[in-house]
């Protein structure tokens, strides 16, 4: 098996995300080496564990059966994806306010 499938080009187009993620991992590793393992693991599993189990799930069962659901379902779906970013969103909240008492 080559190992070139699993190389991914990315153009010019996504140079701004690619600035986000590098960022990203800057602040991660900032944040680690203070010692705050528990508050980031918190922030960064609060909204991913969400995104993984509710949000992509849902989004990928709209795209892939795009046309052939009812509305109740699209409806439930869409409940689902925004009680998955409220969550998120308040998990994030919370670790980034236990992260700001412990700074202070």
């Amino acid at each position: 098996m080559s190992h070139d499938l699993f190389i991914v080009s990315v153009g010019e187009s996504s140079r701004w995300g690619r600035q986000v993620l590098l960022g990203s991992f800057r602040a991660i590793v900032l944040f680690m080496e203070q010692g705050e393992t528990a508050i980031v693991a918190a922030l960064i599993g609060s909204f991913l564990a969400m995104l993984v189990a509710l949000i992509f799930p849902c989004l990928c069962y709209l795209s892939i059966l795009k046309g052939k659901l009812t509305n109740t379902q699209i409806g439930l779906c869409m409940f689902i994806i925004i009680f998955g970013l409220v969550s998120g969103c308040c998990g994030t909240y919370s670790a980034i306010s236990r992260l700001a008492d412990q700074m202070t």
